[in-house]
């Protein structure tokens, strides 16, 4: 079964098989990682780590986990891996309440 909602302007989440998908466009380098909001259909993150050696992929990955509440295995990175822009898979959790923690977590930035 495939479902999609919008969230907040225009950023897309994608159920599909147990785990939902989103957009993501990555600024590393940043002091802290958080969630900053939605720019052209993608998340906008913040990730504490430089682009290299795949530290703020590892940093990005484990932002999701705690934001969504699972182990960071179930934290997908799917496209994106040297570019700013990424898709992310995040296995095991419902669309409306990720919808719900990623508002929440933009909006306590």
């Amino acid at each position: 079964m495939l479902l999609t909602t919008a969230l907040s302007d225009d950023l897309e989440l994608l159920q599909r098989d147990g785990s939902v998908g989103l957009r993501v466009r990555a600024k590393p380098g940043a002091r802290h990682s958080r969630i900053h909001g939605i720019e052209n259909g993608a998340l906008v993150v913040a990730v504490a780590a430089p682009p290299r050696e795949g530290l703020a992929n590892q940093e990005l990955v484990r932002l999701f986990a705690r934001v969504a509440s699972v182990p960071q295995k179930q934290v997908e990175l799917v496209a994106g891996a040297s570019g700013r822009y990424k898709l992310v898979r995040i296995h095991g959790v419902e669309i409306a309440e990720l919808r719900k923690v990623l508002i929440e977590a933009a909006e306590n930035h």
